[in-house]
Formats: structure tokens, sequence, C-alpha cells
């Protein structure tokens, strides 16, 4: 051993052992080591910031001291998962010390050295913001589609798929997700009405502009709706139609009301 080593207070043969902890102590993430019992033996910086204390205040606490109670019972399920299976991933709901919560995505792996468990935590808050905004733009989607009898759909042309809205599919007097490629659009089509759309699809691939169409519907009970869809091509680098999309309206009601006033 040279004079360094002695200097530092370890041997050739601890050096892996130093290199880990300086490494762990280095890295970005947030992760901690965890006892059998669930207490904090050691934690990184980013794993004290996102759980809102300060540098080494984790040691010592136990990982469930954050857990909300109202998933309390599963978190701890977790933790005897992990030490009978040897890891466990999951999303959870944490909470700091000042009361506001956080949700993360916890990977944890059991003995990485004996009675010793190391878990890694990754915030997701924003990703669930995204998701919840999403979810919540959707509600608001199918709310004024419903409102304004109107729905939208998406078809792409290359695998003849179909994506019809579940309002699209309520005005059609049929069960959501059950029209899924032309062939059912073209089987809910007035028989009078089916080569005029063929056409008007036709058309709108040749020349690749924005199309408003008019045609009639037949429920499978046997009511007939009349619907206005608009629609647009969209083409590839080389300009073939690829895909055609748009929304489609049911203005029976509106049809019915101008033959009425004609008819005065």
């Amino acid at each position: 051993m040279d004079d360094g080593e002695q200097a530092a207070g370890y041997s050739v043969a601890s050096r892996p052992a130093s290199y880990f902890v300086a490494a762990f102590d280095a890295a970005h993430e947030a992760m901690c080591i965890l006892g059998d019992d669930g207490r904090c033996v050691e934690a990184t910086l980013a794993a004290c910031t996102l759980f809102g204390v300060g540098v080494g205040q984790l040691v010592g606490r136990r990982i469930d001291e954050f857990v909300s109670p109202g998933i309390r019972d599963a978190f701890i399920d977790g933790w005897a998962t992990l030490l009978r299976d040897g890891g466990v991933s999951g999303e959870y709901e944490l909470l700091r010390d000042d009361g506001s919560s956080f949700a993360v995505e916890l990977t944890a792996t059991a003995r990485v050295a004996p009675g010793y468990h190391l878990a890694t935590l990754r915030d997701i808050g924003e990703r669930k913001a995204a998701e919840e905004l999403l979810a919540r733009q959707r509600r608001q989607l199918v709310e004024a589609q419903s409102v304004g009898g109107f729905g939208h759909w998406d078809w792409d042309l290359v695998a003849d798929t179909i994506e019809w809205s579940d309002e699209l599919h309520r005005i059609s007097g049929v069960e959501p997700a059950s029209v899924t490629t032309f062939a059912h659009v073209h089987d809910r089509l007035h028989p009078d009405d089916r080569a005029e759309a063929e056409a008007t699809v036709r058309e709108a691939c040749l020349r690749g502009e924005r199309f408003t169409h008019e045609f009639r519907i037949v429920r499978p009970d046997g009511a007939v709706r009349v619907i206005e869809s608009r629609g647009e091509v969209v083409r590839s680098d080389d300009g073939t139609p690829v895909r055609m999309f748009g929304t489609g309206q049911d203005i029976t009601e509106r049809r019915q009301a101008e033959a009425e006033r004609q008819n005065i």
C-alpha cells in the first residue's frame, strides 16, 4: 500500500466499495439505500431534493413515512413483494413533510448487499399533469361533440383502418369501436348514397383538397340520419394519399326544418 492509499484510509481491496460510494453520492438520480426495516441508510442529493428535505435528512427515516394513508397498505404489500421476489416497480403518490404530494415511478432491487436494498425514484409529476390535462381536454371534446351532434374520424388509407369517435358511433346507433374500416362505414351508408360517397373519396384523394360531403346513414333500427362530413387528405412526401381525417355532424333536424319551410 503506497503513501496515498494510507493517507486516504483504504486498501486496494477496499477500492471497489469506495468507488461505489463515490459514484452513488455523485449520481443525479434519486436513489436510496434501505435496510430490511425500510429505513433509509443512504440517499443521494437528488433523493433529498425530491422528498423536500435537507442533505442527509432522509437517513434514519422509514420510506413509508412519506406514503399517503390511502395507498399505505398497497405500499406495504409492495415492500413484502420486494423482499420475497427480489424486485418491484410501480407508481406511487408520496407526501413531503410540508404535506405537498408528488408522483414517482419507483423501482427497487432487493439485496444489493446483505440486508440492504436499492430504491430508485423518478419524478413523474410533469407526465401526470400532462396526462390529466389530456384527459380533461378529451372529456371537454366529448362533451362538445355530444352537445353539437358531431364527431371526428381518422382514416389510415394505407392500412384501411378508421378511428371513429364515440359520438359518431352514437349518431350511427352502433357500439363504440365497432367501426374500424371503410367497409364498416360503407355498411352504414344508405344504399342510394354509397356510390356518391365513394366518388367523393376518390376525388378527394385525386385532388388533395378539403371537401364537404352530405350523405345518409341507416341505423340498425332502420332510422335514417343525414350526416355532413368535412375532411382533408394528408399526402406522403411523394404525393401519395396516406391519411384522411375530418368531422361528421348530424344535420337531420336542420334538413327537416328546411324542407318544412319550403313546403309552407
